[in-house]
């Protein structure tokens, strides 16, 4: 069977048009890929917890911590200091919640701005703070600086793909951190 020059012609663009959707299709994939990646990587948990930063993050013990574990889930932050007379007011309002969505995956981090751990524990020992909340010490500021604060306390809401979808600078009570948690919740 001979094909005519119409046929060959026909099927060799049929095949370009094959190898050029193929090839697009992997170059949109692999742009993807690197845009998630690159999203990824700019999560602001993330970025905190990477290169310097991560040596300024500790737990209660002394121990260092990286924040980047909780990128995956929607997650409160909320800054306190035993000088903000109303951060412990904000520290309950923020575990309260915590315990009432962390089966949904939420997280709240409480992270003490600077302060040496001696006025810590001094403090902590009048004034207990809520055990369900992720307490990091953060000792250069990287946390408030991540998130441009410049007041006590200051509370954000992170989603999973690192975007901040509330902050709020000053107090902000459990309702209205209850209404956006629903609100990113999605119940």
């Amino acid at each position: 069977m001979r094909l005519t020059a119409t046929a060959v012609t026909g099927i060799a663009l049929g095949l370009i048009l094959l190898i050029a959707a193929g090839i697009t299709w992997y170059v949109l994939e692999q742009r993807d890929a690197r845009e998630e990646a690159a999203a990824k990587a700019a999560h602001p948990l993330r970025i905190v917890s990477s290169g310097t930063a991560s040596s300024s993050l500790f737990d209660d013990a002394g121990n260092r911590v990286s924040l980047a574990t909780y990128a995956e889930s929607w997650t409160i932050i909320t800054s306190w200091a035993t000088w903000c007379p109303t951060c412990q007011k904000q520290l309950a309002a923020v575990a309260a919640i915590e315990e009432r969505y962390g089966d949904q995956g939420l997280v709240a981090i409480a992270y003490n701005r600077t302060e040496p751990v001696r006025t810590i524990e001094a403090y902590t020992a009048d004034n207990p703070l809520p055990q369900n909340l992720v307490l990091v010490r953060d000792t250069t500021d990287a946390l408030f600086q991540q998130f441009d604060g410049y007041t006590m306390p200051e509370t954000i809401i992170v989603s999973p793909n690192g975007k901040v979808t509330h902050h709020w600078r000053g107090s902000v009570s459990e309702a209205t951190i209850q209404r956006a948690v629903i609100e990113a919740l999605g119940e």
